[in-house]
């Protein structure tokens, strides 16, 4: 999680990395479930911003981010969670791909009926 200049960008390593000083790595024990743990920080990106300070930029100390509690639920919990987050963040995308594609076939709508009335494509 980036947690200065900006604060709350995440993302989940596939394979071992290493980060600067301006993010913070969370390694799940076998108690969390890493995409859980990535939907709870995201779901709290605003609160986690709010615990930043500075005068050049925004930064949340490593201090400050272990004391914010997420609520951990059993582990088989936290899989039906990102199951279902997993689901409808899915149907969202698709939603989202469906609003652009009529966006984009309502952008062209003036040049084709300006071609249809001009007698050329139509």
């Amino acid at each position: 999680m980036s947690t200065r200049a900006p604060i709350g960008h995440l993302a989940i390593a596939d394979t071992e990395l290493c980060t600067n000083q301006g993010c913070k790595t969370f390694v799940p024990n076998s108690r969390v479930d890493s995409k859980f743990l990535y939907f709870a920080l995201l779901a709290n990106v605003g609160n986690i911003q709010m615990l930043g300070s500075g005068t050049t930029f925004t930064e949340v100390s490593k201090a400050k981010l272990s004391n914010f509690a997420i609520p951990v639920p059993p582990l088989d919990e936290q899989r039906r969670i990102v199951a279902i987050l997993n689901e409808r963040l899915a149907a969202a995308r698709k939603m989202q791909s469906a609003a652009r594609d009529g966006l984009d076939a309502v952008e062209a709508m003036p040049s084709a009926l300006l071609r249809r009335a001009l007698g050329d494509g139509g």
